[in-house]
């Protein structure tokens, strides 16, 4: 059996160093479009005093990268503290915090209260030299409640003018659950940016095995076909792209191979466990079984839900039939008093005494539009008023953290919600701003007095 060492392979393809190493590394950043557009962001609404700010993403989309990138270009007006460790306890909050500041030589028998004493004077000796503290946490999913108590309330801290400290959270989804618990309420409410980071696309997840290899000083390169092929087993997250490729640089060398192809990479994953590595009969019968079932079941749906509607369409159906029937026997104009229970479409049929076609179309009409409201859920039908419960809010041109943004609402403003769509809310505000916003963001689903 032979045996390799593990940079042995580096060598033999003519490459520098390891182009796809696990560590966030910013001298192999890939500037994706969205990774880009999010720093800038961050950057920006750091400049405008934005006092706390949320990057959420799934695992290996880049958020530590991200977090780098912006200390890499951070202004030169604010003083920085990583931490990459959030599981700590208030106290150790404090001191770490001080600790990276450099403020003391040895915080370990500092008391809680002399920390947040010592901490405070900082700040506002900081702020008199122009200068402003960001703190940065990584995993931020992971915080004790405790911990972000006590951040809150570093949080609160400011002048007359602007604010002392500054927060940037990066996490994964978990946390935007903590943060519509009660306990995170008052936390939640001074968070003035949300920004998701999203897994590279199709063609950017072959741009970035090109750009990585040639950084490296690398000339391999791999086809349409086998690009495609990764992005399907990655689905355009950084960090498996990294395992996939490394993993087959490796076992191409140990075959001798100058090429990486769909046989090199199909070894690799099944190394990684990336995909079931059953016989292929196998794996084909599974499937076809499972399609099968899949296809039992939307059938058995589609068919009780015809069934549902066809009945939910007739009750309308003969409720507004009913209603004209009555108003065709009065055969008098009703006044606005007498329109109170009838729909808006009936006034003008009792206004104008039109003809029996007039009443038929305005029934299909009535049928049409009830089916409408029964195929498109996400629609609501009803206006609510609502209040903004952040400090900030970015209305955006679609829904989703990655599109452009429109304009701004500000805590208490109240708005209208046309539609929602998953966790997004179309709505218009008092002072005509208009774009999706989170539905976190709001108060709750009561109507306004």
């Amino acid at each position: 059996m032979a045996y390799y060492n593990s940079t042995d392979w580096i060598e033999f393809f003519g490459l520098i160093h390891d182009p796809f190493l696990l560590t966030p590394d910013i001298g192999a950043y890939f500037p994706s479009k969205q990774h880009s557009a999010v720093i800038s962001v961050i950057i920006n609404m750091v400049k405008r005093d934005a006092g706390i700010i949320v990057l959420i993403g799934e695992p290996g989309v880049g958020k530590s990268l991200t977090l780098r990138l912006f200390i890499h270009n951070v202004p030169p007006d604010f003083k920085l503290v990583y931490i990459i460790n959030p599981m700590l306890s208030p106290h150790e909050a404090l001191q770490t915090i001080i600790s990276d500041l450099g403020i003391v030589d040895d915080v370990s028998s500092m008391s809680k209260a002399a920390c947040i004493d010592l901490l405070h004077n900082y700040l506002i000796s900081l702020n008199k030299k122009g200068k402003k503290l960001i703190i940065l946490i990584d995993e931020a999913q992971h915080l004790p409640l405790e911990t972000f108590e006590q951040l809150r309330l570093l949080a609160n801290l400011e002048t007359k003018k602007e604010k002392l400290v500054q927060f940037i959270l990066a996490a994964q989804p978990e946390l935007m659950k903590r943060l519509k618990s009660k306990e995170l309420t008052a936390w939640s409410q001074r968070i003035t940016v949300f920004e998701e980071l999203l897994p590279l696309t199709e063609a950017e997840t072959g741009q970035y095995i090109s750009h990585r290899i040639k950084l490296a000083g690398g000339s391999i390169t791999l086809s349409k076909g086998d690009m495609k092929f990764v992005y399907k087993l990655t689905k355009g997250y950084p960090r498996l792209i990294n395992k996939l490729m490394s993993r087959a640089f490796f076992l191409a060398y140990s075959d001798k191979a100058t090429i990486i192809d769909k046989n090199i990479l199909k070894k690799a994953a099944v190394s990684l466990d990336m995909f079931s590595s059953y016989p292929k009969k196998m794996f084909s019968f599974m499937f076809i079984a499972v399609v099968i079932i899949i296809l039992t079941g939307i059938l058995i749906y589609i068919n009780l839900g015809s069934h549902v509607l066809d009945k939910q369409q007739n009750d309308i159906a003969n409720r507004n039939n009913n209603k004209i029937k009555e108003v065709i026997d009065k055969n008098e104009t009703l006044k606005d008093k007498d329109r109170k229970g009838l729909p808006n479409h009936l006034h003008f049929i009792a206004e104008d005494n039109a003809s029996q076609n007039t009443f038929d179309e305005n029934i299909t009409e009535t049928i049409e539009n009830s089916q409408d409201n029964f195929s498109n859920q996400t629609t609501i039908t009803e206006i609510y008023n609502h209040k903004i419960v952040l400090k900030e809010v970015i209305a955006r041109s679609n829904p989703g953290f990655q599109y452009p943004l429109r304009c701004k609402i500000y805590e208490g403003d109240r708005l209208s919600i046309n539609a929602t769509i998953g966790r997004w809310a179309k709505i218009i505000s008092e002072n005509n701003c208009t774009g999706w916003i989170p539905l976190f963001s709001l108060d709750k689903f009561n109507k306004s007095d």
